[in-house]
């Protein structure tokens, strides 16, 4: 587990490393990133050098496998053109785009070449100990990774002047940033050469994943803003600046859903926020006195006109206030549960209530993974 929490890590810094030099070639806090780049730089080589022969202080062995040794080799003499042409690009201006380029190319071999190292030893800890939790460490590395390379693509289609393909993969990397934090909270089944993901249920770790949300909504704002075409100085170093806040968030949730929670957390919910969650819990109990109300009545033979209309809003609010009081919701200012009792029993709840919409035949159930 201490190798994929480094090697997915590891992925994450080295995105960080290309936004980062990316949005110094656009002229973007030239300064800051500056520091930044160098102290990642070193992180990166540190990491691919122990990944592939192994650290003993941290108890990680040598590379498990050639082809593992082979790609991690790789990883690191792509990165180190990268590092070496970046650092005398930035000390030597202006930085053209033939250069820009050059070094994306190095970039981009040092990704693809890292990534395939991770899902080497993914597929190997998988098939030594198939309980190990792979499918939630894979998608902590894309939630990470789609942070950076949103940021990254955004640069590098300003620095390409192709605005519309930088829109695309932009957005392309929202909806991986969505899709993982869906699957890690929701799970998923095991389908399709997939790892099955379990659900989270630890509040510690939900009221992590809140805090990522937290910090994740402005940059997703300044996202949609630029795949608009608003390309603006201001929106562009307001999404570097929002994803250098996220960065420590990302490296927590990584190491989190690897290791498992590594200490206790404090889950204190202001007055205003246990009057709000009390009162979305009435809600819900009325939402639910509705639903089988319109129900009785349509099984009987008595559905009004307006029945099947109000029957359809009642069971997508239902569906929206449970995931709201489960998980927390950021924009309607509910914490996730304050007590483990409480998400225990929310959880219990919700899945009678995706029983009960998958025998009744209602839309709205979930795939239970």
């Amino acid at each position: 587990l201490r190798i994929l929490e480094r090697a997915a890590r590891s992925q994450h810094t080295l995105w960080t490393c290309g936004r980062l030099f990316m949005q110094i070639a656009a002229g973007v806090d030239a300064t800051g990133g500056r520091m930044l780049l160098q102290v990642y730089e070193a992180q990166v080589l540190d990491d691919l050098v122990g990944l592939r022969e192994g650290h003993t202080a941290e108890q990680i062995p040598v590379a498990a496998t050639q082809p593992i040794a082979d790609a991690l080799l790789l990883a690191w003499d792509g990165f180190e053109q990268f590092s070496v042409d970046s650092r005398h690009s930035i000390g030597n201006p202006p930085i053209t785009s033939e250069t820009v380029e050059r070094i994306f190319a190095y970039f981009s071999s040092a990704v693809s070449e890292l990534q395939q190292g991770f899902e080497l030893y993914i597929r190997a800890a998988a098939d030594a100990e198939p309980s190990l939790p792979v499918g939630a460490i894979t998608l902590a590395c894309t939630l990470s990774t789609s942070v950076e390379r949103l940021v990254f693509e955004a640069f590098h289609g300003i620095l390409q002047a192709d605005g519309a393909r930088a829109a695309a993969l932009v957005g392309a990397a929202v909806a991986d940033f969505d899709k993982a934090s869906s699957e890690l909270l929701h799970g998923r089944p095991g389908l399709g050469g997939m790892a099955a993901v379990n659900r989270t249920t630890d509040v510690c770790v939900l009221r992590e994943v809140q805090a990522l949300d937290l910090l994740w909504r402005p940059l997703a704002r300044s996202a949609s803003l630029f795949a608009a075409g608003n390309t603006s100085t201001a929106v562009m170093q307001d999404m570097s600046d929002r994803a250098l806040r996220l960065y420590d968030q990302l490296q927590h949730v990584v190491t989190t859903y690897a290791l498992g929670r590594q200490e206790s957390c404090s889950l204190d919910a202001t007055e205003r926020e246990w009057e709000a969650l009390l009162a979305e819990a009435g809600r819900l109990h009325t939402l639910c006195q509705r639903v089988f109300a319109e129900l009785a009545l349509a099984a009987r033979g008595l559905a009004l006109p307006w029945g099947s209309s109000r029957l359809a809003v009642a069971l997508a609010d239902v569906n929206q206030t449970l995931e709201a009081l489960t998980f927390g919701s950021t924009g309607a200012g509910f914490p996730s549960p304050p007590q483990q009792a409480i998400a225990d029993h929310l959880f219990r709840l919700s899945d009678l209530w995706n029983v009960f919409l998958q025998s009744s035949g209602l839309p709205g159930a979930r795939r239970l993974a």
